[in-house]
């Protein structure tokens, strides 16, 4: 699916349509109203007071039971509309970024790159795409309705309301592209925003340990300032499109009355058209300038949905870790680099079901870095990775800093599957977390948070290995997972790990305790890349 205003504009034909109709019917009503002041106006001048009350009774009610009825019920019916389209482009963007691979998510942003997406980009498109539809829509009413009108009148109403038009539409052409260029400044200008605050304040605690925490107001305040210039840019441009239009607007507005004058005084009209005349030009041309403004600030929402096109919205089904016999792992000159600089040395090596391997190496080896290959994370520069008879998709990774989310412990073990208690309950106690949960105001539906002081190192390190137990993964990749773990409370959960008969464990350790360094059936060593082996003694 291409993103786009057209494709959701299309995707809601019908309540779109339905938006229309209620603002056309409000103009209808609206253009009966402003003919009813001729009526009104002649009564005045021919000094008959049954048909001047007549006429005001007729345009209180028309306005009481159409106009203000109409008015109110379109403008619900496009919020409603609008907030459904805000929906979906916050669904699909949601869905394109589910459809990531590892090295496509990373590679496309930042985690505050992707919420400026789904908020500030999703506000501008509200305004400036959605809403401002309507009021396209709306304005192409009060055009087409009032010429409609007028052409009951005279003719050569219509014919000059036509050219004025068309001046009106072609003359602020010309500084569309700068609205254009300013709004995709506009909307990278926010992303920047979204990344810079969200980084400063994921360095508070750096920043306060360092007596530095004055930057946090420094950085902040300026990419404010940032935003607020891109702001002001993009009105000061917009302004000047309306500024043009508006007075264009008037000037045709004028030309109208004026001709409108000329025929009472030929006799083609009575006075009283004067006034209903002069309603109907302003509807005109009032419609007309907003009609070309509107078009312009709409093309400024193309950039922002271009900056989508490498998202894929379709659902993909997800393939799910199931319990089940760990396949046999090979690997034949696995390794990984790019640009010419080599991340990884060639490593070969096969694991068989079942095994448990310790994977050995210096710092910056590249221990990591395999083990994100092995699950699938990244694609190797060379070499290959084979299993048999499984694929990646039954591979667990635990990573040394475990993501947690700002959610109830239930569900940063569960990750949203359903779990009986009694599973979890095993698990809190298998990683020593039970009575810790248990002392808890709310137990397991705890709100904990991603980057709060409410558990340490640790004790995040723990719930994410009992969010791991729970999965009972065939093949674990455990890298450093319990290095912030007390050493007494570690070794039984690393005992725990490596005791489980079928299940593969590649285990990455910098602090391997005696107790578990009998329990591999193999050490796979990594060199540092460009390092240089002794040779084998003869």
């Amino acid at each position: 699916m291409k993103f786009s205003l057209k494709h959701y504009l299309r995707r809601n034909l019908k309540f779109n349509s339905l938006v229309a109709l209620l603002l056309a019917l409000a103009q209808i009503a609206i253009t009966l109203c402003s003919v009813a002041l001729t009526k009104f106006t002649d009564s005045i001048r021919a000094n008959s007071s049954a048909e001047f009350i007549k006429w005001i009774l007729i345009m209180v009610a028309m306005y009481l039971v159409l106009v203000i009825p109409l008015s109110q019920l379109s403008e619900f019916t496009q919020a409603v509309a609008t907030q459904r389209m805000n929906r979906q482009v916050r669904q699909d963007l949601a869905q394109g970024l589910t459809n990531l691979d590892y090295d496509h998510f990373h590679h496309e942003g930042t985690v505050g790159k992707f919420t400026s997406w789904l908020n500030n980009d999703i506000q501008q498109i509200q305004e400036n795409g959605f809403t401002n539809f309507f009021v396209l829509i709306q304005n192409l009413c009060c055009l087409v309705m009032p010429l409609i009108a007028l052409a009951f009148y005279h003719w050569s109403l219509v014919v000059i309301s036509l050219i004025l038009a068309l001046i009106l539409a072609f003359v602020p052409q010309r500084i569309n592209r700068a609205l254009i260029k300013s709004s995709t400044h506009l909307t990278k200008t926010n992303e920047t925003f979204v990344n810079t605050v969200e980084n400063v304040l994921g360095g508070f605690d750096t920043l306060l340990a360092f007596h530095q925490k004055h930057q946090i107001f420094k950085l902040i305040d300026r990419g404010a300032d940032q935003v607020q210039q891109a702001n002001i840019s993009f009105q000061k441009k917009k302004v000047e499109v309306t500024t043009i239009i508006t007075l264009l607007s008037i000037l045709s507005q004028i030309a109208i009355v004026g001709f409108t004058g000329f025929l009472v005084l030929r006799g083609n009209l009575t006075i009283g058209a004067m006034l209903t005349t002069g309603n109907l030009a302003g509807s005109i041309f009032n419609g007309m300038a907003g009609l070309d403004s509107s078009w312009s600030v709409l093309s400024a929402v193309d950039p922002v949905f271009e900056k989508y096109q490498n998202l894929q919205s379709d659902p993909k089904p997800e393939q799910m870790i199931t319990t089940g016999t760990a396949a046999t792992l090979t690997l034949d000159a696995v390794t990984s680099g790019t640009d010419g600089h080599q991340w990884l040395a060639p490593v070969s090596a096969t694991v068989l079901p079942g095994d448990k391997v310790l994977l050995t190496g210096p710092s910056g080896a590249g221990k990591s870095t395999l083990l994100k290959l092995i699950a699938g994370f990244n694609q190797p520069s060379a070499g290959t990775i084979n299993w048999q008879p499984l694929d990646q998709n039954n591979v667990l990774y635990i990573p040394q800093s475990p993501y947690i989310f700002n959610a109830s412990i239930r569900y940063n073990l569960s990750l949203g599957r359903d779990y009986p208690d009694s599973q979890i309950q095993q698990v809190l106690t298998a990683v020593g977390l039970d009575q810790r949960v248990a002392h808890l105001p709310q137990g397991w539906d705890t709100e904990i948070s991603a980057v709060g002081a409410d558990f340490s190192g640790g004790e995040r390190q723990r719930l994410a290995l009992a969010r791991a137990f729970l999965i009972k993964a065939p093949i674990i990749l455990f890298d450093e997972s319990t290095s912030n773990v007390d050493p007494q409370a570690a070794v039984p959960i690393e005992q725990a790990v490596l005791s489980r008969p079928g299940q593969t464990v590649i285990f990455v350790s910098h602090n391997l305790h005696p107790d578990i360094a009998t329990s591999f059936d193999q050490t796979i060593h990594l060199t540092s890349p460009g390092e240089v082996l002794p040779a084998a003694a003869p």
